[in-house]
């Protein structure tokens, strides 16, 4: 009887670890889907690395700007040279 409750167990074991790996790969497809398809609809730039312009010639900063993003408007001093 001791040795079909270690067999139920180990069963139990492996299936949760299966389901476990199948419900990771199902969320990393989730994931990436909408990514993927979003980076497939963006129009192309005109060049590598060419920046987006404003309809008056200026480059477009549109977008969401944080505070890792600032950059000081001054040198520091000990790139004076």
């Amino acid at each position: 009887m001791e040795r079909k409750k270690e067999e139920t167990t180990m069963q139990n074991r492996r299936r949760a670890s299966m389901t476990a790996i199948v419900a990771a790969a199902a969320a990393v497809v989730v994931i990436s889907a909408p990514i993927a398809w979003a980076q497939a609809e963006r129009p192309a730039a005109s060049a590598p690395g060419a920046a987006l312009k404003t309809p008056w010639g200026e480059p477009d900063l549109q977008g969401i700007w944080m505070e890792e993003t600032d950059t000081p408007l001054q040198r520091p001093a000990k790139f004076a040279n």
